[in-house]
């Protein structure tokens, strides 16, 4: 089983910084599609979070609309 952190959704977030943004991009592809990832709330909370702060006034909706893939 595996745990996502935060920093791996934000980095996937990131449009400034293509190569983290692949990378964790495909980090969470990879544990959703085994089907043994977890994503803990508190995560989810410190990334949208991290995106309200650095992208000013993102909501938790928005958050996860940058993650789309």
């Amino acid at each position: 089983m595996r745990f996502i952190d935060s920093n791996v959704f934000v980095y996937a977030a990131d449009s400034k910084n293509h190569t983290k943004r692949a990378i964790a991009r495909e980090l969470i592809s990879t544990a959703v599609l085994s089907g043994g990832c977890r994503i803990n709330v508190q995560v989810l909370n410190e990334f949208s979070s991290v995106l309200y702060l650095k992208y000013l006034h993102y909501s938790f909706v928005d958050s996860i609309h940058q993650l789309k893939m």
